[in-house]
């Protein structure tokens, strides 16, 4: 169907949650495909979706929209790292939002007025408790907890870190000879002070 319409040379192509029924694999290889037919044809195109890593993969430029109204634009890496709002933090894909969290939050920048610290699961690391220090231990934030769930996702462990009253998502590839921690295992979490970010409410 797409062909159809490139055929015609339209100055504009709106496309509406184009791959909204596809399984995940076909979901996938249409994506590089259009991708590629973008970059031959070179045609404006405004994708409409609700699904994130779509938007990501797809677009040049994302607007994040909020009951009507533009809550952010940019390009994908530059929103998903660094959103202006809880709202698009989330809405891009996971993130552990600090808002009173039982701990003080160390940040290489300073707090702006009315905003909370966010960090992205996949920038956090998981050691034993008593794990060796880092050589560049004075970069890095470190706090101990306590291992709610694991979720085995094939390429990825999903772990959620209760650290007092806040519960931290630590998100980690699966390699040889991992460590892996268990319902109940006393662990360590790391992050760089630098990957610390602040986003409104």
């Amino acid at each position: 169907v797409i062909g159809k319409w490139l055929a015609t040379r339209p100055r504009v192509l709106l496309l509406d949650e184009p791959l909204g029924a596809l399984d995940r694999n076909l979901r996938e290889q249409m994506q590089v495909e259009m991708k590629s037919l973008h970059k031959e044809f070179g045609i404006t195109t405004i994708c409409v979706t609700h699904d994130q890593e779509e938007a990501l993969t797809l677009s040049d430029r994302i607007v994040v929209m909020r009951a009507g109204r533009i809550e952010q634009t940019d390009a994908p890496e530059a929103l998903y790292d660094r959103p202006a709002t809880c709202f698009v933090a989330k809405f891009l894909g996971e993130a552990n939002i600090l808002e009173n969290p039982g701990f003080t939050v160390e940040s290489d920048a300073a707090q702006p007025f009315g905003t909370v610290a966010m960090i992205r699961p996949e920038r956090i690391c998981i050691s034993l408790p008593n794990a060796p220090k880092r050589a560049n231990a004075d970069q890095w934030q470190s706090v101990s907890g306590i291992v709610d769930e694991m979720i085995y996702c094939g390429p990825l462990r999903k772990y959620h870190v209760r650290v007092g009253s806040t519960v931290l998502i630590v998100r980690e590839h699966v390699a040889s000879e991992q460590q892996t921690f268990r319902l109940g295992s006393e662990v360590r979490i790391h992050w760089l002070r630098c990957d610390v970010r602040f986003v409104s409410l």
